[in-house]
């Protein structure tokens, strides 16, 4: 079995940074124990590439959308990263460069900070928005949300900026199938799953999660049923004797390119761009490009964004721009 951890921050620097938030010398007035470096540096000792690294946050593009920051601070206070943000360039810049300067980000990547980790831990999270800026800021792989219950296209959506931006910028990628209700029964139908699962696996998907929390006491298991159980062990055994892997059948072979920096939710035309803006004069046309293409390549289509710092042109066999004309 493989492994990764979830850190919501990692802590570091006992003295000074205690001291200097909070005027005390110890973390042990608190109760805490600073565990969480060699911890990690056991892990890779220990299991080897069995560890397989940090899922560190989680949902920070999402998170600067719904609500124009990531996350929060020590003392819970609203940040100022954006505060005085007033242009898309800007806020893409501030979003990737406190996640990837941040302290726990820092300190379980960058072996030549003191206190920091022997070796470099791959850093994961998942995601529902912004993958392309999760990525610059430093993350190995991002986990597509597939369960909210939005429907087929909405999943292909997601597949395809996740997707596209692990292809153009290297990484790796996966699908994390999550709630799609809010109340019981929480999560998706087995036969729904079960799609879900064909899907990513059938994009390339490198990693497949399915999200299982104890929210509902009455069932031992979480919010997962024995109808979840059957619909993996089917997964699983058709995978492993099926004579014809179908595993990257629908690689992509088209991209849609959107605009450089344009940190847009995309779950609606007039959703939030970067959690700071409203939905520009661009949205709806490049929501209504968007759909066109998804319609007409389904699983087969990229999104990605204009860069310099990335050549596309031997990545994809036909390549949309935001501004082209596309009937």
């Amino acid at each position: 079995m493989s492994i990764m951890v979830y850190f919501s921050y990692v802590l570091w620097n006992y003295s000074a940074r205690v001291m200097a938030r909070f005027n005390v010398s110890n973390w042990a007035d608190y109760g805490i124990a600073l565990w969480h470096i060699p911890w990690l540096n056991s892990a890779r000792e220990r299991w080897g590439n069995k560890f397989l690294g940090a899922y560190l946050y989680d949902e920070p593009g999402g998170k600067q959308i719904d609500q124009g920051y990531w996350t929060g601070t020590m003392t819970g206070a609203r940040p100022a990263t954006f505060r005085n943000v007033t242009t898309y360039s800007q806020a893409a810049a501030n979003y990737t460069r406190s996640i990837i300067r941040s302290d726990s980000m820092q300190h379980i990547t960058n072996t030549s900070i003191p206190n920091g980790v022997n070796s470099r831990i791959p850093v994961f999270t998942s995601d529902y928005a912004l993958y392309w800026f999760d990525y610059l800021a430093g993350y190995d792989a991002i986990f597509a949300q597939l369960g909210e219950n939005r429907g087929t296209d909405s999943k292909i959506q997601q597949i395809a900026l996740c997707r596209g931006a692990a292809k153009v910028q290297n990484k790796q990628w996966g699908a994390i199938i999550t709630w799609a209700y809010n109340n019981p029964p929480y999560m998706e139908n087995g036969t729904e799953m079960l799609q879900d699962m064909w899907t990513a696996y059938r994009a390339g998907a490198n990693y497949l999660i399915i999200f299982n929390y104890p929210y509902n006491t009455t069932n031992p298991y979480g919010t997962l049923t024995d109808d979840h159980f059957s619909a993996m062990q089917k997964f699983w055994n058709q995978i492993q004797n099926s004579p014809q892997n179908t595993f990257g059948e629908d690689q992509s072979q088209t991209a849609f390119v959107l605009p450089k920096d344009y940190g847009w939710g995309m779950r609606s035309p007039n959703d939030k761009i970067w959690g700071l803006f409203p939905a520009d004069n661009l949205s709806t046309p490049i929501w209504n490009s968007m759909k066109t293409l998804i319609q007409r390549y389904g699983s087969k289509l990229d999104i990605i964004y204009e860069n310099p710092q990335f050549d596309l042109t031997h990545k994809y066999q036909a390549i949309y721009y935001w501004n082209d004309t596309i009937n």
